[in-house]
């Protein structure tokens, strides 16, 4: 007879917890910083109460925020000829909220540190060509880039630029980070000035007096109306303007609409049947020539170069002399002159500040300028 062993395993359970161990690392979310070179802008993207163009504005009081490309490359390094279209973002706008800079949807850094991301930033954002600007298309390879076109004068905008390539979240004592642009001037600036000759200013009181009635920057092989600008492909590196002839204005720049032609209208040295048509240079120190909250920004000539040549821009200038004769019915004559200055060779140079002054008087006109850079990077986080 056979016999079978039949064996029962009883399995207790009983009321322990069992603990999840998760070896998954918490994706962080792609944060953002600023810091940038104080902005100005031209009366129409102003808000509140600002003074005059050379008075510098927070980048921040613009509600549009800043524009944002972004390429996820995986292990390799960023390059400009690398074949990929933008892959993470895509002229995606970044806002300030309180204290924050916010975008949707939102971002992720990957858990591995050796997956790369290259960010590539503009200021002012533009969805639809707003100020003049127009990135490159989301089916675009490779380094991506902004088209704009010059606004008129009463409508410029400031334009800033800045890439960081190569981000993976952490720096290289593996702290986590987020991606700080250090946005500077890719376009040049220009402020204008006039006064008269002290040798001109009669005493006591005056008879002639100088009224400036047209002001405009003349057409020429460096002055453009618009132009394509290249991101450079290191981090903080400055990029580069790529300008043809189909980019060159095809007019003189009239910068009469943003001149205030209220200057010296109450004096009471000025001519009555004047007042207020044009602006009265009376003052042997220069006074600022553009209306409150106006600036003019230009399109660089030949990068960080700078025109190459004395007189490849320049500025026209047309004046009156009126002297008071009470002989005549109106009371006084009027002498026209008019003249072309050439301004010297290294104008336009990307991301300078100019300023010009002109000095009139009866028989001579006179251009002294100075540049500088145009400055100091602040943080705006």
């Amino acid at each position: 007879m056979k016999h079978k062993l039949i064996l029962l395993s009883t399995f207790i359970l009983c009321g322990c917890s069992s603990k999840i161990i998760d070896f998954t690392p918490e994706q962080k979310e792609i944060g953002f910083k600023v810091s940038s070179p104080v902005m100005t802008k031209s009366s129409s993207q102003l808000k509140g109460n600002m003074t005059k163009a050379s008075t510098t504005y927070s980048f921040d009081v613009y509600n549009c925020g800043f524009g944002i490309t972004a390429f996820n490359t995986e292990e390799r390094n960023w390059s400009g000829s690398i074949d990929i279209k933008p892959n993470f973002m895509w002229n995606q706008q970044v806002v300030k909220q309180s204290t924050v800079w916010k975008y949707a949807p939102i971002k992720y850094w990957s858990i591995d540190n050796s997956q790369k991301i290259s960010f590539f930033a503009y200021a002012p954002y533009s969805a639809n060509g707003e100020f003049g600007i127009r990135p490159s298309a989301n089916n675009v390879a490779g380094r991506p880039y902004l088209d704009f076109t010059l606004a008129n004068p009463g409508n410029m905008t400031d334009l800033l630029a800045n890439q960081q390539i190569d981000q993976t979240g952490v720096d290289g004592n593996g702290k986590e980070q987020s991606v700080s642009f250090k946005l500077s001037h890719i376009l040049c600036s220009i402020v204008l000035k006039a006064k008269i000759n002290k040798t001109y200013i009669k005493e006591p009181g005056i008879t002639s007096f100088v009224y400036l009635k047209k002001l405009y920057l003349q057409r020429s092989g460096a002055l453009y109306s618009s132009g394509r600008y290249y991101f450079a492909e290191q981090t903080d590196s400055a990029g580069r303007w790529e300008l043809g002839q189909s980019d060159l204005s095809v007019a003189d720049i009239d910068l009469m609409p943003v001149v205030d032609k209220t200057i010296n209208s109450n004096s009471k040295d000025s001519v009555s049947g004047l007042r207020g048509l044009y602006p009265s240079i009376l003052e042997s120190t220069a006074q600022e020539l553009f209306t409150d909250n106006q600036a003019l920004f230009l399109i660089p000539s030949n990068n960080s170069h700078g025109t190459t040549g004395n007189g490849d821009i320049s500025i026209g200038v047309e004046y009156c002399i009126v002297t008071l004769d009470p002989s005549l019915e109106c009371g006084y004559v009027i002498t026209n002159n008019r003249l072309t200055i050439p301004l010297p060779a290294g104008a336009l140079k990307m991301n300078t500040s100019y300023t010009y002054t002109i000095e009139l008087s009866a028989k001579t006109i006179e251009l002294k300028g100075e540049m500088k850079s145009w400055g100091e990077s602040k943080s705006i986080s």
